[in-house]
């Protein structure tokens, strides 16, 4: 599993988005979208495969997702 992805940073990022509107560099935000969303996608995709390929994901829920709009951004071709 991909144990190198950096969730707490992920989450400060998402709160200071969400509740701090005055005090939020967009310079951060732009640098961050486009420097580092990158890497993180593909950490996201392996961590998917893992959990696929380890059974610690449903591929019922998987076969859902790829057919539920909610997720059409999402190219999970790249995935498997």
């Amino acid at each position: 599993m991909a144990t190198n992805v950096p969730w707490i940073d992920i989450k400060g990022l998402r709160n200071l988005i969400a509740h701090d509107y005055v005090g939020l560099d967009k310079f951060v935000v732009f640098k961050t979208i486009r420097f580092s969303l990158p890497t993180f996608k593909q950490q996201l995709e392996q961590l998917i495969r893992d959990g696929l390929a380890n059974g610690l994901f449903a591929v019922a829920y998987y076969t859902l997702s790829k057919k539920s709009n909610y997720y059409r951004h999402i190219k999970f071709s790249d995935i498997q």
